[in-house]
């Protein structure tokens, strides 16, 4: 169990990695508070990568597929870039169209966060302070993100955000997986189970629409396994929207930490 740190391409940017007991290595930086690699035991007696990214800092600076960081304050849209709380208007960066996406232009993700590693074993917590007005939000916030890889081989990652004023948030983290190896084919064979009766369907723009639609007789059905390419192609009006699955699903009632 360590956490082994080196340099990324600037002074002020470093690679985590984390590797447990049965030799599974989480690799992440505080560019971003961002995932970069998740080394795992392949059927080779080797190990396999099978985190999507970048091999360098400005890979993760000019990308635009946020690939593995912590988005914020509010991931996915913004309907007409503004939002409305306390009888008061909030405008922000349409960087979408009309529309704001993950934070806007200056996203949380080209950013240094500050970086400490817990006494917890194979843990570490990237902070972020977003002042009043970053991004348009309001309200001064200290943000926490924690990665911990468990001796069950598991990733946690466990989000504290905490403001001054009346604010929103709405975190992710926007990793890629490709379980066959970041260097593979396409994920269309591998299978996905989903435990969700419904789906949000989307405009044009990818903003839900607002209704709460039956995943039955669609697509969008991963309530029994499925390989993701089995329906992709069929000229669903969603599927085509999207371009494939890009839409949130409601997840059926469960108990605290079962599978989904």
């Amino acid at each position: 169990m360590s956490v082994a740190i080196r340099s990324f391409g600037t002074s002020s940017a470093n690679i985590y990695k984390l590797t447990n007991e049965n030799g599974y290595e989480l690799s992440t930086t505080n560019l971003g508070a961002t995932i970069t690699g998740f080394l795992v035991p392949d059927n080779k007696g080797g190990k396999t990568d099978v985190v999507l990214g970048y091999t360098t800092y400005n890979g993760y600076m000019k990308g635009s597929a946020y690939m593995g960081a912590t988005v914020g304050r509010v991931a996915n849209r913004i309907a007409d870039g503004e939002f409305h709380l306390n009888e008061k208007t909030y405008r922000l960066d349409k960087n979408s169209g009309r529309n704001t996406l993950h934070g806007g232009f200056d996203s949380w993700h080209t950013r240094i966060w500050d970086a400490q590693i817990n006494d917890e074993p194979n843990s570490i917590t990237f902070s972020l302070t977003s002042h009043h007005g970053d991004q348009g939000m309001p309200g001064n916030a200290r943000i926490n993100v924690t990665y911990t890889l468990t001796e069950s081989n598991a990733i946690t990652i466990t989000y504290r955000a905490v403001a001054d004023k009346d604010t929103v948030f709405n975190l992710t983290n926007h990793v890629y997986f490709n379980l066959d190896g970041y260097d593979a084919d396409k994920i269309a064979n591998q299978y996905l189970w989903i435990n969700a009766d419904y789906f949000t369907p989307v405009n044009e723009e990818l903003l839900p629409s607002g209704e709460i639609r039956s995943v039955k007789g669609t697509p969008f059905d991963f309530t029994n396994p499925k390989p993701i390419g089995k329906d992709i192609a069929v000229k669903d009006p969603q599927i085509l929207i999207g371009r494939g699955y890009d839409h949130n699903y409601v997840l059926n009632q469960r108990e605290p930490n079962e599978p989904f």
